[in-house]
């Protein structure tokens, strides 16, 4: 953060896409009949309105997560199936989570799910997978992942 803010290390628009070409070509020799697809062709986001304040008094059997994973368990649930979230803003912005079928996530997650036939893990997988580390601001991360998701054709 200090070289960022010296301006010793600086962040553009190339950086980032050189970073994401290199680990695209790594994944096409070793993957070489893969065929790469945007993330916003094989997955969906979907916000919360869940706050921990509203829920405080509420106690049951399903679990809600937070950012830090299950926090309590409440007595309804908003998801029937598993889903990835992701911490959205603070400290641990960009953090996945695999989450329980028949649970709830509050609204500082998002949550991410295949929309066509793709191995929850793996795209669990390759979400915890993305190598940010040349960029230090961990928000970055995190605005990345939503443009993927959210680029109008």
């Amino acid at each position: 953060m200090q070289q960022l803010c010296s301006q010793q290390l600086r962040f553009n628009q190339t950086s980032l896409r050189e970073q994401i070409t290199k680990q695209s070509h790594k994944m096409k020799r070793v993957f070489p009949d893969w065929e790469e697809k945007k993330l916003e062709r094989i997955a969906t986001k979907k916000s919360s309105n869940i706050s921990a304040n509203a829920i405080e008094e509420n106690f049951g059997d399903y679990k809600l997560y937070g950012v830090s994973g299950s926090i309590k368990s409440i007595d309804f649930y908003r998801e029937k199936e598993q889903f990835i979230s992701i911490v959205k803003d603070g400290a641990g912005v960009g953090r996945t989570l695999l989450c329980e079928s028949k649970s709830s996530f509050l609204s500082v997650l998002d949550e991410i799910k295949p929309k066509i036939k793709v191995n929850l893990y793996f795209l669990y997988s390759v979400l915890n997978n993305i190598n940010f580390k040349n960029i230090q601001l961990e928000a970055i991360f995190y605005i990345f992942i939503l443009r993927i998701i959210q680029k109008k054709k």
